[in-house]
């Protein structure tokens, strides 16, 4: 597969194999029952865990022609997808909390195994279900714009238009868990001696102190188990209950009754916006119909990470046991074959293999089956796909998220580095997800070298935040440095050095 015979899909940091490479069988074997066709060949590059995905153009476009005729001809497509993937999800993780009422060391190296490919089973349907969003946005998206062309002459109110006809609150995760907050933080203000918890200057105290309190422990219990998981992505840590109180008795300073007052009137005028679009640009029902679609197409994808987010950080007490008895790291764990956990589990002699894994290998995806390829090889391929050539002052990439902006490169690669991040500045990083929300308020605009559609975290995130967004540069962080003085047009999707 030449480079010019390629779409790179996607680039995303904090990334490994498991479940990633799941994720590409699925879309090479389980989504050819959901449209009727699938992807042949895929290349997954994991490189000290940033991850790059090329899929065929010539693939793609099957592909994309193929779910977007369905979306045209079932406008509840997505709807029907969002219906299989909650059922599967909510299935899903209660398969992997039930394995836990076991001490996961009482079970055999055999059982271990068979998990690892009920795993495997069960992701690969809910990724399948999700992917079609991710396959067809750019091209839906397309579709959308130009149908608002016909109606509005100024692109920048077009592109205005349409970036308030896609918005969907259910896939802004963070603004889902702020409201939340925003609604206990209500209740709190409400009751005296509630609020008087927080007044105490140790923060571990008021903890304690709520912990004895029977029904607002309940409360936070209650938070913490919904939102848990917003900040996991694959590999990094969940919020805990600690952290909830934590963020509580920040929340009860800054004015939480106003601001719960502005979220829920931003809620309500969203909605009577889309219709004021409607009904003043005389968009016919089924347009009407599409637009619907695609917002639930973006609440897809969202949905999607809900569960996946939650199997991760519960079938990690799984994997940590496979690694503990194979004799490798969690990182190593992941880096593995569902059909090579038996074998690790017996021989345990993969340790070499695993650590070169690690620094740089290659999952070749054919119809289901990977092969993976480390060393020379994988480098050249690694060298000719990923890495950026020549002199570049320009990029061009997605318009995410509309709107202009100009200011200095800060480059931040890991959710863990965002209290860094300085006021005014232009984002640039491979990719960002929802833990990377609260500081996207303190930015001008946001590049990432991943981020494949409006669908995508970037997208979702920018626009919530109104900044602009440009996506799917692929080598941003590779040509540009701290410090670069940067133009973000988040209406043509270019990003210049001035």
């Amino acid at each position: 597969m030449k480079k010019d015979k390629l779409i790179q899909m996607s680039v995303r940091q904090r990334m490994s194999p498991f479940p990633n490479y799941l994720s590409m069988e699925a879309v090479s074997t389980v989504i050819k029952k959901i449209v009727g066709t699938a992807y042949e060949n895929i290349i997954i590059i994991f490189k000290e865990n940033i991850m790059y995905v090329f899929v065929g153009k010539k693939d793609h476009e099957i592909m994309e022609n193929q779910v977007f005729k369905r979306v045209l001809s079932n406008h509840n497509f997505f709807h029907e997808m969002v219906e299989v993937v909650n059922k599967k999800g909510v299935e899903f993780v209660e398969w992997i909390k039930k394995l836990l009422e076991k001490n996961v060391n009482n079970y055999t190296d055999e059982e271990l195994a068979e998990f690892h490919k009920e795993y495997e089973q069960k992701y690969k349907i809910i990724y399948a279900h999700y992917f079609n969003i991710f396959i067809v946005e750019k091209k839906f998206g397309n579709y959308l714009k130009e149908h608002l062309k016909s109606k509005i002459e100024n692109e920048k109110v077009m592109i205005d238009c349409f970036s308030t006809m896609i918005t969907e609150p259910r896939a802004q995760v963070n603004g889902r868990e702020e409201l939340a907050a925003l609604k206990l933080a209500k209740k709190i203000t409400e009751n005296e001696v509630w609020h008087n918890y927080f007044k105490q200057k140790n923060i571990n105290k008021t903890i304690e102190i709520i912990k004895q309190d029977t029904t607002l422990n309940k409360l936070f219990t209650k938070h913490t188990n919904d939102y848990f998981w917003i900040t996991r992505d694959y590999e990094d840590p969940v919020l805990t209950y600690n952290d909830f109180i934590t963020r509580m008795s920040v929340i009860l300073k800054k004015h939480p009754l106003k601001k719960l007052s502005e979220k829920e009137d931003y809620l309500k005028n969203l909605i009577l916006k889309i219709k004021n679009i409607e009904q003043k640009l005389k968009i016919d029902d089924k347009h009407k119909e599409l637009f619907k679609a695609m917002r639930e197409g973006i609440h897809l994808k969202e949905l999607r990470k809900t569960f996946v987010s939650q199997s991760l950080y519960y079938y990690d007490s799984i994997l940590k046991e496979i690694a503990r008895r194979g004799g490798i790291t969690l990182k190593e764990a992941r880096h593995i074959k569902t059909e090579e956990v038996i074998k690790l589990l017996k021989e345990k002699n993969m340790k070499e293999e695993l650590s070169e894994r690690v620094k740089l290998s290659v999952f070749l995806v054919k119809k289901g089956k990977t092969k993976i390829l480390i060393g020379k090889k994988a480098a050249l391929m690694y060298e000719d796909l990923c890495l950026a050539k020549g002199d570049i002052n320009e990029l061009k990439g997605f318009s995410a998220a509309p709107g202009f902006a100009r200011g200095p490169v800060q480059i931040i690669m890991h959710p863990t580095e965002i209290d860094k991040i300085k006021k005014g500045v232009i984002l640039v990083t491979a990719q960002i997800v929802p833990s990377f929300g609260p500081a996207l308020k303190k930015i001008a605009g946001l590049v990432c070298d991943g981020g494949t559609g409006i669908t995508s975290h970037p997208a979702i995130l920018a626009r919530e935040a109104g900044i602009p967004a440009v996506t799917s540069t692929n080598v941003a962080t590779q040509v540009l440095k701290d410090g670069d003085l940067v133009e973000v047009d988040g209406y043509k999707g270019i990003v210049k050095k001035l």
